[in-house]
């Protein structure tokens, strides 16, 4: 990931939030969830989800520091939804939501973003895409923590 000629690695990035970030995938292919786990396992907690409603109760029980959320879960609830109806919880009004999806076309990808969602990463991706992904979100977490990078230099190693 690019930063004007700066580079911030997540461990860094963990370092300053304090610790690691816990983060709910909402997956429904089995395969995919554990990729995310196993891609994410040195930088993140992750608890998997692999229904709307699992995630929604999971969401009840836990506070995340960010979503994962697949967009198509092939149930009765699209990940919008399950989104819509996580954001109406308490604390969740702002906590970041990536889209993890297949559809991929421009107007697709645009009409994702309009519903709510924060980010968008596309399938099939790699796995620097997603730390890539994560290293952003994990930079808007600590800017928006008070006090957390006014005195914390860009270059520090």
């Amino acid at each position: 990931m690019e930063n004007n000629g700066n580079e911030f690695s997540l461990p860094k990035l963990i370092d300053l939030y304090g610790r690691k970030p816990l983060v709910l995938c909402v997956e429904d292919n089995m395969m995919n969830a554990e990729l995310v786990a196993e891609y994410l396992k040195d930088y993140c907690r992750v608890d998997l989800s692999y229904t709307p409603y699992d995630a929604l109760e999971k969401a009840l029980i836990s506070v995340y520091d960010l979503i994962l959320m697949d967009i198509n879960l092939g149930d009765s609830m699209t990940g919008i939804d399950v989104t819509h109806e996580i954001r109406r919880m308490h604390g969740y009004e702002t906590i970041p939501v990536a889209a993890v999806t297949g559809f991929v076309l421009p107007s697709e990808k645009n009409a994702i973003l309009e519903t709510g969602v924060d980010y968008f990463l596309a399938k099939p991706y790699r796995k620097d895409e997603l730390h890539s992904l994560i290293t952003e979100i994990m930079l808007k977490l600590i800017y928006r923590s008070p006090g957390s990078l006014p005195h914390v230099p860009i270059n520090a190693p």
